[in-house]
């Protein structure tokens, strides 16, 4: 195995960044539980989408992802983002050209999305496992 980094991340867990024997960056976290996960990021999914005030998923073909970040891209106007049951008074309320957090989530059929108003846009980028 060639050189490994270890670092302390802002939520204070541990991140061992390594390479493998084919040369390939693989991240091995120890979190605040104390709980190993090894995981190589197949690859970044990122899309654009227009909703209104009616409650729609990131996506309706089930992808599997371990994180999302969505950013509300509107000139005007809230998006809200949230999961099962979302409404404007329990979502993460994105103002304009504001962005989520990292959210952790295993699918993003299960991440959904509503604005004030219609024809709002918002984009969002993935992990996908």
């Amino acid at each position: 195995m060639a050189d490994d980094v270890s670092r302390i991340d802002n939520n204070r867990s541990k991140t061992l960044i390594a390479l493998d024997n084919l040369g390939d960056i693989r991240a091995v976290r120890l979190d605040s539980k104390g709980s190993l996960s090894d995981r190589i990021a197949r690859s970044i999914y990122v899309n654009q989408v227009t909703v209104g005030t009616a409650v729609v998923a990131l996506s309706t073909t089930s992808t599997t992802i371990s994180y999302v970040k969505v950013k509300n891209i509107s000139a005007t106007g809230d998006v809200f983002v949230g999961m099962t049951g979302l409404t404007t008074a329990n979502g993460w309320r994105i103002g304009v050209k504001e962005e989520t957090p990292v959210i952790r989530a295993s699918n993003l059929t299960e991440v959904y999305c509503l604005a004030e108003a219609a024809d709002k846009k918002f984009c969002y980028i993935a992990e996908l496992l």
